[in-house]
């Protein structure tokens, strides 16, 4: 070392120098790395949370997309009982005619009694049957309502969602 023109005092300051700037700067990447860590873990819980806004908002795009042809099945249900309502009805104010459902003559048939196509009874439970239909379709149309509700909640979500994601 005193051959090439150093003193050793002066070296050794100055490598413990380097030593402390080395410590300090190793900390610093110590904090730097703790921080990045920290950072992706919530950065996972972000994309977690996102991930499940968006299951439940393709859940709810199922659904919807199932009650609307229920809604179409009820709605087919409505109009043909409908149409048994109508005719049955026409039915019992006609004269005596052979009996549409089980083909007795008038003469023949049981007017105080009932066959297997008892009109009467066929229009009140069609009637009643279009009054329950109707009751589920409305509390289709209630849950429909709620899930679009939350589905516009959840989209809102997710946009504040991806905002932290990113």
């Amino acid at each position: 070392i005193e051959d090439i023109g150093e003193e050793r005092n002066e070296l050794t300051s100055q490598l413990d120098r380097l030593e402390f700037s080395i410590d300090v700067q190793r900390e610093s990447l110590s904090i730097a790395q703790r921080q990045l860590d920290n950072l992706l873990a919530k950065r996972r819980d972000a994309l977690e949370l996102r991930q499940g806004t968006q299951e439940r908002m393709d859940e709810i795009s199922d659904l919807l997309a199932r009650f609307n042809l229920l809604r179409e099945h009820y709605t087919i249900d409505i109009d043909r009982l409908e149409a048994v309502r109508e005719s049955g009805s026409m039915f019992v104010h006609v004269d005596s005619i052979p009996c549409p459902l089980c083909g007795a003559a008038p003469q023949t048939q049981h007017l105080e009694g009932s066959c297997e196509g008892n009109v009467e009874a066929i229009v009140v439970a069609a009637i009643a049957e279009i009054e329950k239909i109707q009751r589920l379709l409305q509390e289709l149309e209630d849950t429909v309502i709620d899930l679009r509700a939350e589905e516009e909640s959840l989209r809102e979500s997710l946009v504040a969602k991806d905002a932290t994601y990113e």
